[in-house]
């Protein structure tokens, strides 16, 4: 369960010392989806992308986890990065992009899949999946849709589905947006909330004795609503059609699903985003 304050604090650069006991030791820097399609004789992503930038990129994590994927990336120089991520509704923790910098730009692609919010399972200290699945100077969305990334991220959705499957049958079922499978807002539990670098953490949410902890008003995941204790430029939603937004402070960025009682979570959502460096924006 999360703190009192609704937050668990991940100082920059400790994500991997934080989460250890929970995801078990991380190796050394390994090649992710990017640099194993770069390292390959053909390489066809389209828009901009450059083998050059994409064989830079690297991810941490278990070895365990499959070919190309952590539980961290690792943000280094100037080209754009589209990142896939599988979030285990299961993990406070999250996953992590390491080197960001003040004024970059997340630019949402799109979010799927369903996670249940009310039966324990058996997937404890199971870490989600993320990667760079291409890289370089403004990158464009259609990269994701390249013949060649299918296996790998296949790979990745295997192991997603077998480690954290969503419970059967499910109770409280979300989509990555917090919507319920009758269509109704959720606002104490599910969907994607984004932790800035200024957080210098994950927020979470709260039991009902913290109902200032929950999306307030209507329920619609907008900068109006967002919970009382999140401060502004520190974290946000998923949401849909949502404006590419600007990110504040230098350091790390983490993806996590919205809940603050972990343990009778299960299910997985799959994030397509592109991170671009603010000063092209």
């Amino acid at each position: 369960m999360s703190g009192a304050d609704g937050k668990t604090t991940i100082l920059p650069g400790t994500y991997l010392q934080v989460t250890r006991p929970v995801h078990g030791p991380s190796g050394p820097p390994r090649e992710s989806v990017a640099t194993i399609l770069a390292n390959r004789p053909v390489l066809r992503l389209s828009g901009t992308a450059v083998a050059t930038a994409a064989a830079t990129s690297q991810v941490q994590g278990s070895a365990q986890q499959p070919p190309g994927f952590g539980t961290q990336v690792t943000w280094t120089g100037e080209e754009d990065l589209a990142i896939l991520a599988f979030i285990n509704a299961h993990d406070q923790y999250g996953l992590c992009v390491t080197g960001v910098r003040d004024g970059d730009l997340y630019e949402h692609v799109s979010a799927t899949g369903t996670a249940s919010f009310s039966t324990e399972t058996e997937n404890n200290g199971i870490a989600g999946l993320i990667t760079v699945a291409a890289a370089g100077l403004n990158i464009l969305a259609s990269a994701y849709d390249q013949a060649e990334l299918v296996p790998l991220i296949t790979a990745g959705a295997n192991y997603a589905t077998q480690q954290f499957p969503e419970s059967t049958p499910p109770g409280k079922s979300r989509d990555p947006y917090g919507v319920e499978t009758d269509g109704s807002l959720a606002r104490q539990e599910g969907g994607v909330i984004v932790g800035e670098p200024s957080a210098r953490g994950i927020y979470h949410s709260g039991d009902s004795d913290h109902k200032g902890h929950w999306v307030q008003g209507n329920g619609v995941r907008n900068d109006a609503n967002k919970p009382q204790h999140i401060p502004r430029h520190q974290a946000f939603f998923l949401q849909h059609g949502m404006a590419p937004r600007p990110l504040h402070g230098n350091g790390d960025l983490l993806l996590a699903a919205w809940d603050w009682n972990f343990p009778d979570n299960s299910g997985f959502y799959l994030v397509h985003a592109i991170l671009r460096r603010g000063h092209r924006a």
